[in-house]
């Protein structure tokens, strides 16, 4: 299980299946065990935007997992993105 660092209790995302569009931008607690637990449920998530979070390059390898139904991904603002 995942708790999120946002509000203590287990991940939303960890909860929910098959979501295909999450809009996470500017939750700087955001982090890459929260985008593990979400691409370990929700393998065709089309829409993902993560502007101005703690994510590094690891979530993206994660997020890479959901193979080609990804079509949008924003990450611009993440300090560890390379």
């Amino acid at each position: 299980m995942v708790v999120c660092v946002l509000c203590g209790q287990t991940l939303v995302a960890a909860r929910c299946r098959d979501l295909r569009t999450v809009n996470f931008n500017g939750c700087f607690k955001l982090t890459d065990k929260c985008i593990e637990a979400l691409v370990a449920n929700n393998k065709q998530l089309h829409d993902v935007r993560l502007k101005r979070t703690s994510i590094s390059d690891k979530a993206l390898q994660q997020l890479s997992a959901t193979g080609p139904h990804l079509r949008r991904l924003e990450v611009a603002g993440c300090k560890a993105v390379s």
